[in-house]
């Protein structure tokens, strides 16, 4: 019923655009920074709202170590446990907290979160900026920005997620100056490159296939052009750059480069995290998920819409490959396309062949996400040059959708990381949180915790927590309520907060002590107990 509303609307604004006006001339060479600026004023009132991801303290103290090394020397980066960690998107973010003189946990933590948005959003008007140097179409650049803000997942964890959500976002800074670096074939182009591939490797150690292939692409084009010499150059820079860059930016390989890179490299392509997920009802360890695992979490938590788009997208750029390769090897639209297409599936393939630990449903691969939209937006494309299908109706079918998606984007705010698509039918109020991680960051806890403390008017306040989350996010709160807090074991506590990791069952014998939970398209993902007799 609402998408037929929103087809109605939609349909009567093209009608009116067709035959009243059209968007003024100034409006439309600036849609980039249009849509960029009501996303940036939807987040400046709203970010205070999400909570602490449980990697977040860890992030920020591995930024602390790697400061200490980089400017005092001190020796704790050699031995920290997660010392193969990159930093260039997480030591920036302590330097500008040191430089602000923050030391309340609230405003640095906020200052975090609105970076990292804001990281995300410059991402997206980075995915306008290639399809619209691929196409020279405007509205296919705007679903490209839309494809990424709306996509409910992504736009969650980018209040909080400092280790997929910033990697995203250079993913699709580096795939762009990947595309112009190959067309352009100059020093400058490819000297760009070189500094965004360092930086993108150096965030996580996947990406140094963008490094890889574009040299693979550009050695062809050199040997198909027999410019043995210029090529060579801009082969020299480009590694050059991105080796400097790696290096300089890296602190942890400062004392031995290659071992400490090869240490990084085979550490985080089999990650030693031995703990459990749910997936499917069963509680499995993270090194022995099946290789479904990835394509399942991204089936069920992309809108249907963006789903259909992509693989119809993929199936014509194959057909199309299949019917002309000469042509699709060549440098151009196809081949980019392809390029796309391998960054999509390369780490799928990967993540299998290498038995890769993956947790948290496929957040280690949302960086596949984008490429996926830009293979789709190939086909739509496609279909609109070769008048299979006009843009009008095209636009009837994809507003309506992108309103929808909008819509539960609001709906389930500030918790949209917990999203599942329409075709996963929920068969009771908890099916997916017994089957499927829900809020395994715990960022439910703040609201949960700002909730009680606002009822409750006791000098002093004992909680107990389902898991370390709900301790992080203790430290969101204002410095007046962390006052009155009290964390305590469950026999001494007067709450119990859970977000039900580890623990996707309902909590039967407390139900009669329930205060208040939240939900989530109607799936339980928070529940705060009173327990004035504590636990027994």
């Amino acid at each position: 019923m609402v998408y037929l509303q929103c087809l109605a609307i939609t349909n009567s604004m093209l009608h009116s655009m067709k035959t009243s006006y059209t968007i003024p001339h100034f409006f439309k060479n600036r849609i980039h920074w249009l849509l960029f600026g009501i996303m940036l004023i939807i987040a400046l009132l709203t970010f205070k709202q999400y909570g602490m991801g449980w990697d977040e303290p860890r992030q920020r103290e591995i930024a602390e170590v790697n400061y200490a090394y980089v400017f005092n020397d001190h020796p704790a980066l050699l031995t920290l446990s997660d010392r193969n960690y990159g930093v260039a998107f997480e030591l920036p973010l302590y330097m500008i907290e040191r430089a602000l003189g923050m030391n309340d946990s609230r405003k640095t933590y906020l200052m975090r979160h609105l970076l990292i948005h804001i990281f995300f959003l410059f991402g997206a008007l980075f995915a306008f900026r290639l399809i619209e140097y691929l196409y020279k179409n405007k509205w296919l650049a705007s679903l490209a920005f839309l494809l990424l803000v709306l996509h409910p997942r992504l736009y969650g964890h980018s209040f909080f997620n400092t280790k997929d959500i910033p990697f995203l976002s250079l993913f699709i800074i580096s795939i762009f100056y990947a595309v112009r670096a190959l067309d352009l074939k100059s020093v400058k182009s490819f000297l760009i490159l070189g500094i965004c591939c360092g930086l993108l490797t150096n965030m996580r150690i996947m990406g140094v296939m963008v490094p890889v292939l574009v040299l693979v692409l550009l050695t062809m084009d050199g040997f198909a052009a027999r410019k043995w010499r210029f090529t060579g150059v801009l082969i020299l820079v480009f590694i050059s750059t991105f080796a400097g860059v790696l290096y300089g930016s890296w602190p942890f390989l400062w004392n031995n480069p290659i071992d400490n890179f090869a240490y990084a490299f085979v550490s985080m392509s089999k990650y030693p995290w031995y703990g459990k997920v749910l997936f499917e009802g069963n509680l499995i360890n993270a090194n022995e998920i099946p290789a479904r695992y990835a394509p399942v979490w991204l089936g069920i938590t992309t809108p249907i819409m963006f789903l259909v788009l992509m693989i119809m997208g993929a199936a014509m750029l194959l057909f199309h490959f299949v019917q002309k390769p000469l042509k699709h090897i060549k440098n151009g639209l196809g081949r980019h396309n392809l390029m796309f297409l391998t960054f999509a599936l390369a780490p799928l393939l990967m993540v299998v062949l290498l038995n890769s630990v993956l947790y948290d449903g496929w957040r280690q691969l949302f960086f596949i996400y984008p490429s996926l939209c830009f293979v789709g937006i190939y086909g739509l494309n496609y279909l609109i040059k070769k008048e299979i299908i006009s843009g009008r109706t095209l636009a009837l079918v994809i507003v309506p959708f992108l309103a929808l998606t909008t819509f539960e984007i609001v709906g389930s705010f500030p918790y949209q990381h917990v999203y599942f698509n329409k075709a996963f039918v929920f068969e009771d109020k908890g099916y997916a949180r017994k089957n499927y991680e829900a809020d395994y960051w715990g960022v439910s806890f703040k609201n949960a915790l700002e909730e009680v403390m606002a009822i409750d008017k006791d000098t002093t306040v004992n909680f107990t927590m389902s898991n370390q989350a709900g301790v992080w996010n203790y430290m969101m709160l204002p410095k007046k309520q962390r006052d009155r807090i009290r964390f305590v074991p469950a026999r001494r506590a007067k709450y119990l907060i859970t977000n039900y990791r580890w623990h996707p069952q309902d909590y039967t014998e407390l139900e009669k002590q329930k205060l208040f939970e939240v939900t989530v398209q109607g799936n339980t993902i928070n529940t705060v107990f009173r327990l004035d007799q504590g636990i027994k």
